[in-house]
């Protein structure tokens, strides 16, 4: 059985202020960026458990998983009883590390 894959409020605020930021420069850039972000995360529908948890899970308790994308890391968790993926943040590398304020969905 496939699982739905979801974003996360905080997460489609990240995809849009990263669109944004990638459209400064060039429009077609920003869409590109998109549609393989939509490639890359409905991959997730088949095998979600297909990426390393992050670093910063065992801290937290909760099983987050990542990707990159990009200079992005696209964190998620997966409920496996709801068979649902949830991203919960697209996150620029350059930034400070994780913490749990981060990842409340």
């Amino acid at each position: 059985m496939e699982f739905e894959v979801r974003l996360t409020e905080a997460a489609k605020l990240d995809l849009f202020e990263v669109l944004e930021y990638i459209a400064k420069d060039w429009e077609r850039n920003s869409s590109k960026w998109y549609q393989e972000f939509l490639i890359a995360a409905s991959m997730l529908s088949e095998m979600p458990e297909r990426f390393p948890k992050v670093p910063e899970s065992d801290s937290m308790r909760v099983d987050y998983r990542s990707f990159n994308h990009y200079s992005h890391r696209v964190i998620y968790r997966v409920d496996t009883l709801e068979k649902i993926v949830f991203i919960v943040r697209i996150y620029h590398e350059a930034r400070r590390p994780l913490n749990q304020t981060d990842l409340q969905d």
